[in-house]
């Protein structure tokens, strides 16, 4: 596989690009979305309006610094709510401070206060899966270095024991 980024094999435009204040992610997965993007962006790409997907993928790069020289001209705000009105998924990437306070999160509980193992209060995110008979909750946070050393290892190991000059022979076995 070759690497590639943010961008699809299958599919183009796909992938973030840089706005005047973050950026923002957007995925073409049929040519409706791309002759959505095409009306939405104007000229720079009414050229390359009747592309189907393989013609798209042929020409990826010249379709990404066309996109990212318009993204560049925009905030995310202003580029996600044109490209969404178009009719093409689109979205800001978002910091882990705002995925965190995002009114999203919130709703769904994503972030929960739960007790460290010294019984401090300390936030995590839980499970976005919610299902009807086997609701997922968070109750603890992780243990600390060590806690379950005697509980599953025999004989029991300090937590000196996994000092990263000793970390080869763990793994070695």
């Amino acid at each position: 596989p070759v690497l590639m980024g943010d961008a699809h094999p299958s599919l183009c435009p796909h992938g973030t690009f840089a706005t005047t204040d973050g950026r923002l992610a957007l995925a073409v997965e049929r040519d409706e979305q791309w002759v959505g993007l095409v009306s939405a962006l104007g000229p720079a790409l009414h050229r390359l309006a009747d592309l189907n997907t393989a013609a798209r993928l042929a020409i990826r790069d010249q379709i990404d610094t066309l996109l990212s020289a318009w993204a560049a001209t925009v905030t995310t705000d202003e580029g996600v709510t044109l490209l969404q009105a178009a009719g093409v998924p689109a979205s800001p990437v978002l910091e882990v401070v705002d995925v965190v306070s995002n009114a999203q999160t919130r709703q769904r509980e994503l972030v929960v206060e739960v007790p460290d193992a010294q019984g401090r209060p300390m936030r995590v995110l839980q499970s976005a899966f919610r299902m009807s008979r086997t609701p997922g909750r968070m109750h603890a946070g992780g243990p600390m270095l060590g806690e379950h050393n005697e509980r599953y290892l025999d004989p029991p190991q300090s937590p000196d024991a996994f000092a990263p000059e000793t970390a080869d022979e763990l793994i070695q076995g």
